[in-house]
């Protein structure tokens, strides 16, 4: 089922945690709201689950408003970060917890707790207590009791943040794989943008509790409306350059990238310009390489299959991504090439998107 904030602001005190959002998720959808903390995604997702009441707007579930509907009565299923489980009840005690709160009878719970279980591979752990799991078992509960609910949408704040990496990774795709079997839609807040982008059907990008930018990941990523979108989205994190257009190039401090016509274009009116490009769009080459400028190996950082260059050019610190077989070593002199192709532009005084490239 659909979810609509339409105008959905809330304050606490003078302070603004959300900001007019106006936002769709549509039937079946997994998005996801991304944003560095305090950027007001939390408190949407439980202003849809009806734990924080709105200051103004309007939040739908389906066709209906939901605004002065109890916690109880929005058929949503909540998974949190710290899993909030009973810890005095089994595994299929807790599984089946909301089903009992339903008075179903004791055979129907038994019965949906072991289909349940099996889906998620915790049938063989229904005797045992929260206390005698890992974390990934006790994120497979907590999903198990939000699924055996059935509910119209699942919403979900940060469930993978308390788990290790590798066991991020298998969470991720247990969870895609879930969602796209269950077909229910799925609101989803993280902070870490590779989650959002290997997750989300489409990405809500906020930032002090305005939306920024909606979109599929790629979209995102090669089209982003402001550098703060920009420099979100992406490992490493898009490289920033502070300088003027003149003459048909971009020129800062530690040299000059080549435009074409269109980039020009795009710039006229703007005074000062941020030129972006991500790590992986600019190849390396031997000092004086025409259309390149030069910058001074700091580091690389090997990444076992690939690695990271950080070099410093002017007053900028640059990340690139080496190629095959490169390996400088720090006090190595190198010249960057930035294809025309890669380059993003932004107006330095607003952030906005002047345009974008590919990558």
């Amino acid at each position: 089922m659909e979810i609509r904030f339409e105008g959905a602001s809330k304050r606490f005190g003078r302070a603004v945690a959300v900001d007019r959002l106006s936002l769709e998720v549509e039937d079946g959808e997994l998005m996801v709201l991304l944003g560095p903390s305090g950027c007001g995604k939390s408190t949407s997702l439980r202003l849809v689950a009806g734990l924080e009441e709105l200051s103004e707007g309007e939040i739908y579930i389906g066709e209906r408003c939901v605004n002065s509907v109890p916690v109880q009565d929005r058929d949503v299923a909540m998974v949190f970060q710290n899993y909030a489980l009973y810890p005095h009840m089994t595994v299929a005690e807790n599984i089946g917890y909301p089903l009992r709160v339903r008075k179903r009878s004791k055979d129907d719970i038994a019965g949906e707790v072991q289909q349940v279980a099996a889906k998620l591979g915790l049938d063989g752990l229904l005797d045992r207590r929260p206390r005698q799991l890992s974390g990934g078992q006790q994120q497979r509960v907590a999903l198990a009791r939000a699924i055996i609910r059935q509910p119209v949408a699942f919403l979900l704040d940060e469930p993978l943040s308390n788990l290790d990496a590798n066991l991020r990774l298998q969470m991720r795709a247990e969870l895609k794989g879930l969602q796209r079997e269950l077909g229910t839609t799925m609101l989803y807040v993280t902070h870490d943008h590779a989650e959002a982008m290997t997750l989300a059907h489409r990405i809500a990008v906020l930032r002090d509790g305005t939306l920024q930018q909606v979109g599929t990941p790629m979209d995102l990523y090669r089209r982003p409306t402001n550098r703060f979108v920009a420099g979100f989205l992406g490992t490493p994190p898009m490289n920033f350059l502070s300088g003027s257009v003149q003459e048909g190039a971009f020129r800062f401090d530690g040299g000059t990238v080549l435009l074409n016509a269109k980039q020009v274009a795009a710039t006229t009116g703007a005074k000062k310009i941020v030129l972006g490009f991500r790590p992986q769009a600019v190849s390396l080459a031997a000092v004086g390489r025409a259309g390149g400028f030069d910058g001074n190996v700091y580091v690389t950082e090997e990444m076992g299959s690939e690695a990271f260059v950080v070099l410093s050019c002017g007053e900028h610190w640059i990340t690139v991504e080496a190629g095959a077989g490169l390996r400088p070593t720090p006090g190595d002199r190198l010249s960057l090439i930035v294809p025309p192709e890669a380059v993003h532009l932004f107006d330095a005084a607003t952030g906005r998107t002047l345009i974008s490239g590919e990558g």
